[in-house]
């Protein structure tokens, strides 16, 4: 492409050979086109306009509409480009449209809670494509007809064919030679006639007339342009004047008014929330979510009143929502983690609380519910690590000491947790968990005075507080009252019947107490309400065994030993009645040896019982020296109660004079 220089009379008077500006080839047609044209520094000074934003740049965009010229040029085509222009146009114009359109269409995605997910795809594909259409125009720029200077003189048009250059300087050179001004002949076809075109060449006339034509001066009154429509500029204005009114209407409502309402009616939901009536808060947080789908104290009050109804799976999706909504403090986290705490999510429940922790650092109950957590799974040094973060903010925080009170009992810390379950009482002193808890830490350390009077107290506050009535039942069976221990496990019975512990509690009383037909009942009952735990199905065979039906407990230990995974009780259990049964023909040496093998195998040697069964196993088979040998390993190895290493040593003199063991 050529750059050519065109004078302001042959622009005033379309005074340009018919040749098509684009091609070179013959010309068909005419279109008026209005260039524009600005000094270089303008186009830096709309580049800092685009960097600035609408507002700042307004300035700088009137000084550079002040310095841009235009002018209008009929330029001759061909049937090829006859539609130069409007191709240009269409692209320009319809790749605005396009991407204004997908603006909008990004606010309203914004807006709406349900599409947030695609507001990324989306805006990632409208800037990817607008960048696109701007190199692509820019490109488009470089290769169009354009103007790149503008004086009082006439023009320089860059862009045009080389055949056009060419064909304008004979133009040109011929008019020089004939200083008659051309005129405009009825066969002209840009106005209507036929013209014959030869090669552009020195010794050959430009333009040919028809027979018996002559030059006439030239008028510019008798030139035809393209007729100018203005009604579709009249429809594209209204249109347009109609899409912005629109699109203001929307912004208006979208941003200014339906928000504004929303407020209203999220703080009047929060008004009723704090008098405690729900019903009416849940209505206006919901009308607020109607106007305003990107309102986040709304959903967050909407999560509030279903934790107030005891529904944490809705109220943790509504708080959900309000993290998508940009509502990310402390309070929205923690109360989140307490709806999954709720709803049993503990994991989820340790995420949020420790997010929470992260923004507030001083939130004490963010602390307090993730011990709270951590204890119930067991963690308890990282429970007792966040209940004393706890009371260092907030020394007279009585849930942290009952919390961290709980943790000791569970890390077996009796003197701590006694410490800080009398912290509570001293803070709080009808505490029920606390005398509990505390019952619970005299009872382990075998001080059952003090354990009585705290399980006392606390059923006292809480009648039916029923892991303290069993607890206390335990207590009153290690002690030897068996009578109060029936009494409590049947009031716990009464207080949950479907639990199958309380059954087998009870059936231990009953049978220390000599009544194995009550006890075997209450085995049976337990194992029909839990047949899967394997526990009871051996303590029936511990009251079979007492009763003396030696062949029923042996089925049921031969039960727990094919049980998946084995049982080393069940093991341990039947090796021991083989070999200590003082029924001459329950017993079985041989096969009491190998269970009580399989026994310790199962619990890596590491069980004192199992230890201690295996060498009166051996006693029974008659080989006193492994009886010994092992019987000496089980009084090393811990876990053998006080009463229990008096009774192994009994044994163990009972093997090294040659004797086996028998139960009485």
């Amino acid at each position: 492409m050529a750059t050519v220089r065109l004078t302001r009379r042959e622009i005033r008077q379309d005074d340009l050979p018919p040749v098509c500006v684009r091609c070179g080839a013959e010309a068909t047609v005419h279109r008026g086109h209005t260039f524009a044209w600005h000094p270089p520094w303008v186009s830096a000074l709309l580049v800092v306009s685009m960097c600035l934003g609408l507002i700042p740049s307004l300035p700088l965009l009137l000084v550079a509409a002040a310095f841009t010229q235009r002018i209008r040029i009929v330029t001759p085509l061909c049937d090829r480009h006859r539609n130069y222009w409007l191709f240009r146009a269409c692209y320009i114009w319809g790749g605005l449209a396009i991407f204004a359109f997908l603006v909008i269409l990004l606010i309203v995605v914004g807006m709406v809670a349900e599409l947030r997910h695609l507001l990324l795809p989306l805006g990632a594909g409208t800037v990817a494509g607008f960048l696109g259409w701007l190199i692509s125009g820019a490109l488009l720029q470089t290769y169009t007809l354009r103007v790149v200077e503008l004086d009082d003189c006439g023009l320089k048009l860059q862009g045009v064919a080389q055949g056009f250059t060419q064909a304008l300087r004979e133009w040109r050179q011929r008019s020089e030679e004939n200083p008659v001004e051309r005129s405009e002949s009825p066969a002209d076809p840009a106005r209507g006639g036929t013209i014959s075109v030869e090669p552009l060449s020195s010794s050959a006339p430009l333009l040919v007339l028809p027979a018996g034509a002559s030059p006439v001066p030239f008028d510019p009154e008798r030139l035809v342009r393209p007729r100018r429509r203005v009604w579709p500029w009249v429809v594209g204005a209204i249109t347009g004047c109609v899409a912005v009114g629109l699109v203001a209407v929307y912004i208006l409502f979208a941003f200014g008014i339906r928000p504004a309402q929303a407020r209203q009616h999220q703080m009047e939901g929060w008004t009723y929330l704090s008098r405690g009536d729900d019903v009416r808060a849940l209505a206006s947080f919901d009308e607020a979510i109607r106007l305003n789908r990107r309102c986040a104290e709304a959903y967050y009050g909407r999560g509030q009143v279903y934790l107030n109804r005891n529904q944490p799976d809705r109220a943790a999706a509504e708080f959900d929502d309000a993290i998508g909504c940009g509502l990310k403090n402390a309070d929205v986290y923690i109360n989140r983690g307490y709806a999954y705490q709720s709803s049993g999510m503990l994991d989820q429940a340790i995420v949020d609380y420790s997010e929470g922790i992260r923004l507030d650092p001083a939130n004490v109950t963010a602390l307090v519910n993730r011990g709270g957590i951590y204890v119930t799974q067991g963690m308890h040094r990282a429970g007792i690590a966040d209940y004393s973060q706890a009371l260092r903010l907030d020394p007279r925080n009585a849930d942290a000491y009952l919390g961290r009170g709980r943790a000791h009992l569970g890390m077996g810390s009796l003197i701590e947790s006694v410490t800080d379950c009398t912290a509570v009482l001293h803070l709080r002193p009808n505490d029920s968990f606390a005398f509990a808890t505390r019952g619970t830490a005299y009872h382990r350390r075998k001080d059952p005075t003090r354990a009585l009077a705290d399980y006392g107290a606390a059923l006292r506050l809480v009648p039916g507080f029923r892991d303290c009535v069993i607890n206390r039942g335990l207590l009153h069976a290690e002690t030897g009252e068996h009578d109060k221990a029936i009494v409590d496990f049947t009031r716990a019975v009464e207080l949950q019947p479907e639990d199958p512990v309380a059954y087998n509690h009870r059936a231990a009383s009953y049978s220390a107490q000599g009544e194995h037909d009550r006890a075997l009942a209450d085995c049976n009952e337990a194992i029909r309400r839990s047949p899967q735990f394997m526990g009871f199905t051996l303590s029936r065979a511990q009251v079979l065994k007492k009763k003396g039906d030696y062949k029923l407990a042996l089925a049921d230990f031969r039960t727990g030993m094919t049980s998946n995974p084995p049982s080393a009780e069940a093991f341990n259990g039947a090796a021991w009645m083989l070999c200590t049964c003082p029924a001459d023909e329950a017993r079985d040496g041989k096969q009491a040896v190998e269970y009580a093998l399989k026994a310790c195998a199962l619990t890596n040697w590491g069980n004192a019982n199992g230890v201690d069964t295996l060498a009166a196993a051996y006693a029974e088979v008659g080989d006193f020296v492994q009886a010994v040998s092992w019987q000496k390993k089980a009084l090393q190895t811990p876990g053998l109660s006080p009463e229990g290493v008096e009774h192994a040593q009994q044994r163990l003199k009972l093997y090294e004079e040659g004797k086996p063991y028998r139960e009485r």
